[in-house]
């Protein structure tokens, strides 16, 4: 599974605890907003390629923003 914006930092962190250290270095709410409404443009494409880096997920697939 690819983590994509639609989905929130709780669900992300659930699933993928090893990513929780992101949220906290970039102060990012683990809250149930999704990922888009926090986060936009660049900010957000080049946070989901580093939250799929650390779950283990390639930088192609973390590109799929819709």
């Amino acid at each position: 599974m690819v983590i994509k914006p639609h989905m929130s930092p709780k669900e992300i962190v659930e699933n993928w605890q090893e990513t929780a250290s992101l949220f906290r270095e970039n102060n990012i709410p683990i809250t149930e907003k999704p990922l888009q409404q926090l986060l936009t443009g660049e900010t957000l494409t080049a946070f989901l390629i580093k939250l799929n880096a650390v779950s283990g997920k390639s930088n192609s697939t973390a590109m799929d923003i819709d």
